[in-house]
């Protein structure tokens, strides 16, 4: 029975990873994002990007990061609804390795959990192209919500299972269990 419900609860957190994606999608592959990363469209955030909107669906992180690392755009939101600048936010600065921003050069969709000062963000990370799939990718749209207790109880009341998440300090030996 305890395999049954670990494997629901996963399939649950897999089905919110798979929406998340499909709303970073229609970001992604849209030529009016493709114009503002390559700098032809200024004003395509207040214009595309509500924030009003992305909020009462339960995101609280949109950003767009160029091929280098640079974030172009960004809103983060605790998940008390406080605006939090992502910058100061970082635990280790954005570069083109990072596991976010590579996927734009890889073209490949990433999709995980990104630990912040504020806490753990379930992201996805899909690359900037054009409505038609066609040029390089400009650099990527980046969606996600905390794993916060809300989030949990969801999962928990669900699959009929307990959900928790542990923190823990990372030092010298915890690197080596991950």
């Amino acid at each position: 029975q305890a395999e049954r419900q670990m494997l629901r609860a996963a399939k649950l957190v897999e089905a919110r990873g798979a929406t998340l994606a499909l709303l970073n999608r229609q970001y992604s592959d849209w030529d009016q994002t493709y114009a503002y990363m390559r700098g032809d469209d200024p004003g395509f955030a207040e214009s595309y990007l509500d924030e009003a909107y992305m909020r009462s669906i339960g995101l609280h992180f949109v950003a767009l990061i160029d091929n280098k690392g640079t974030i172009n755009w960004s809103r983060l939101y605790s998940s008390q609804g406080e605006k939090l600048a992502l910058e100061d936010d970082l635990l280790e600065p954005l570069s083109m390795s990072h596991p976010l921003v590579s996927a734009a050069v890889a073209n490949k969709t990433v999709q995980g959990v990104w630990q912040l000062k504020s806490g753990l963000l379930f992201v996805v990370s899909q690359p900037v192209r054009r409505s038609d799939g066609s040029g390089l990718p400009l650099g990527v749209f980046v969606t996600g919500y905390y794993m916060d207790n809300a989030l949990l109880g969801l999962v928990a009341d669900q699959a009929d299972v307990s959900v928790q998440i542990f923190d823990f300090e990372w030092n010298e030996h915890t690197r080596r269990l991950a």
